[in-house]
């Protein structure tokens, strides 16, 4: 299955030891260390939910490229979650044999972000 958007997330209701734990492991793995010595100061609330929101729109921006990358039916169906386009046409009720089918189903997958 693709990944949810992270941009998506509400982190109004989470605790301070939540919000400090989540900032800790994704600010090591996506911020370069420049960015990570910026943001170890960080001391309130409201940033570490504004730095968490960045970092998901940036987590989300990465995929939608990755994703506009992949311009072959097979491949976009796979990393979609199905083993091959004839399978994800036929879960979407569309027929590898017709033609407007077919472009029904490119249209779902160009919909998802792929670059078929």
């Amino acid at each position: 299955m693709p990944p949810t958007p992270m941009a998506n997330t509400d982190y109004s209701d989470w605790t301070d030891d939540a919000l400090r734990a989540a900032v800790s492991r994704r600010s090591k793995k996506d911020l370069t260390d420049k960015e990570l010595e910026k943001h170890t100061q960080l001391a309130n609330r409201q940033q570490w939910i504004a730095l968490l929101e960045d970092l998901d729109r940036k987590a989300d921006e990465v995929e939608a490229a990755r994703k506009a990358q992949i311009t072959g039916t097979t491949e976009a169906a796979q990393d979609a979650g199905w083993q091959a386009f004839r399978f994800f046409l036929l879960t979407n009720g569309l027929r590898e044999e017709d033609e407007e089918d077919v472009e029904e189903g490119l249209g779902i997958l160009r919909g998802l972000g792929y670059g078929v």
